[in-house]
């Protein structure tokens, strides 16, 4: 079965690598001034430049296009009813069901797409070493080979995270991925280690970080600022905390604008724009692309209800909630997802400063550093908050962090029952009887002792 496999594996690697070569020649890239629309013979084009690996790397239709994504259909952040789960393909419904079996692994759109940005990245990175590197031309040359050695690292990342087992200290020596670096077809692939799979990402981000710009002129090419972010989320991944903070404290410290969602209209059908493109993103992409497209992971599908423990964790004013979900009913009340920050069908999977904000307070967290964690969350949140909100986590962390500090819960209970929307009535059960005690009522005023009363004759609180 391992020589099928490999003959399998490499008719879909030549087909992919064809399909790369015959798009350039055929189409004309978006981004990149109209290259094709000059008078070339296009029977005869092939890329030689430095210009045309750029070129070939703009390609955001094969770089920045269908990671894989089909472990979001096999997490918990959705269900499905029987009867939409059945007109699901049979890999959404495998993958739905755990039934991810070697038969039908070689299907997923997700490996074979992955791997069109890892040949193509390879494309790039032998052509680039056929190009002697001048005074004039450095800067462009290594723009080029950071892009691409961040491109393919992305890819084996991805793929990492579905094909092969979670990286840890009992499994660096078991089967990780295909580790390609040639684009030659005929070279045989062999998967690499766990060990080997992860020391190829990081080590070749390391590298692409000293050759790329700190900012990228569009979303869809790589900065520093998004290597170190995907630097800080693999070492994430590996559980290297240390690390994981160095790269993400980089990233912000290149550049941290979170997004207001104060600002969002949330009346919107897609609160975030409607695009297919790096144009109109948002401020905190630091690298724009979008996953493998599956029916039930389309943004605004009426099919994936979001799990309700997730939904009811979202409190009422969490801006969050009125924004990530929209409500329908099957006649139940359900609750679906709509706030891609692509606006459309898509997942993103691309990096965004949210995320680097959650890496390193995590990271923080874990090696101890509780005030700077906090102080991240917070630096998030607040974006993500109105001010009552705010109050409202503040109010319950107070109440968690001085339970029987003197007089504090009791305090609180009376000058919050002052606002309509904080007060409560406490209520307990003794011996099948129920007691209430109202917000303002007399009882939140004791009595002064009746001794006092009778030696002084000062007044009695009413009742």
């Amino acid at each position: 079965r391992g020589k099928n496999d490999f003959l399998i594996f490499k008719i879909k690697l030549m087909k992919y690598l064809i399909l790369i070569l015959s798009t350039l020649i055929t189409f004309s890239c978006k981004k990149v001034d109209n290259w094709l629309d000059k008078k070339y013979d296009l029977n005869k084009l092939t890329p030689s430049t430095l210009e045309d690996y750029q070129k070939l790397l703009d390609r955001d239709d094969v770089l920045n296009s269908y990671y894989p994504v089909v472990g979001s259909i096999s997490a918990d952040n959705f269900f499905l009813v029987t009867t939409d789960y059945l007109t699901l393909s049979e890999i959404e419904r495998n993958a739905y069901t755990w039934n991810t079996s070697i038969e039908t692994g070689y299907e997923y759109s997700d490996w074979s797409s992955a791997y069109s940005i890892v040949g193509l990245s390879n494309i790039v990175l032998e052509g680039l070493d056929k190009i002697e590197v001048t005074a004039d031309n450095s800067g462009l040359h290594k723009r080029v080979r950071g892009s691409a050695l961040f491109y393919r690292s992305f890819a084996f990342f991805n793929l990492a995270q579905i094909f092969a087992k979670q990286y840890a200290p009992t499994t660096l020596n078991d089967l990780g991925i295909p580790i390609r670096t040639v684009s030659d077809p005929n070279v045989r692939s062999v998967r690499s280690s766990i060990n080997e799979t992860y020391n190829r990402i990081t080590t070749d981000l390391v590298d692409a970080l000293d050759l790329l710009p700190e900012i990228s002129t569009v979303a869809t090419r790589p900065s520093k600022r998004s290597a170190t972010a995907l630097l800080a989320k693999v070492f994430l991944q590996m559980g290297d905390y240390v690390n994981a903070e160095r790269y993400s404290s980089q990233s912000l410290s290149l550049y941290n604008t979170v997004l207001d969602y104060n600002t969002i209209n949330s009346a919107n059908a897609l609160p975030f724009p409607n695009i297919q493109s790096s144009t109109g993103l948002n401020s905190e992409v630091l690298f724009y692309a979008f996953g493998a497209t599956y029916t039930s992971l389309r943004a605004y599908a009426s099919t994936s209800y979001i799990d309700t423990t997730l939904y009811d964790s979202y409190s009422d004013d969490d801006l969050r909630k009125a924004i990530f979900f929209r409500t329908i009913s099957i006649p139940l009340k359900q609750y679906v997802f709509r706030g891609s920050y692509l606006g459309n069908v898509f997942v993103f999977s691309g990096l965004a400063v949210n995320e680097v904000y959650l890496i390193r307070a995590e990271a923080l967290a874990r090696l101890g550093r509780t005030s700077e964690a906090l102080a991240d969350l917070n630096t998030l949140m607040i974006k993500r908050s109105t001010s009552e909100q705010a109050l409202d986590i503040i109010l319950a962390e107070r109440r968690k962090e001085l339970i029987f500090t003197g007089l504090c819960r009791w305090s609180d209970l009376r000058r919050l029952n002052l606002e309509s929307t904080r007060a409560v009535t406490l209520t307990r059960t003794i011996n099948n009887q129920t007691f209430t005690l109202p917000p303002n009522d007399l009882r939140y005023v004791y009595l002064i002792p009746e001794t006092e009363i009778r030696l002084s004759g000062i007044q009695q609180n009413p009742r």
